[in-house]
């Protein structure tokens, strides 16, 4: 895993052994994975996701959503989850629970 600072955002890239074994964690394993075994780069600012590849190529609505979201989660360092769009909401959740 790689992170890059963009200014307002980041570059996130995954190795495929990254993806893979994210997807076979023992306890967390995510057996339906369409992102096991893929290099990919997620492109994020302060709007959101404003780019994705996987293997290098533009990805084209094969990734399932809740599975990026997961994975983008487990990996970005507390300092960029402010720009993930769903950490924010998901944030506000907890706090509104308790």
């Amino acid at each position: 895993m790689q992170i890059k600072s963009n200014g307002s955002g980041y570059t996130l890239w995954l190795s495929a052994t990254d993806t893979y074994n994210w997807a076979q964690t023992p306890g967390k394993r995510w057996p339906c994975s369409t992102l096991s075994g893929n290099r990919c780069c997620i492109v994020v600012d302060s709007n959101g996701i404003c780019d994705l590849t996987v293997n290098g190529q533009c990805e084209e609505g094969q990734i399932d959503c809740s599975e990026l979201c997961a994975i983008v989660t487990d990996f970005i360092p507390a300092e960029y989850r402010r720009y993930w769009p769903v950490w924010e909401s998901a944030t506000l959740a907890s706090a509104a629970a308790e």
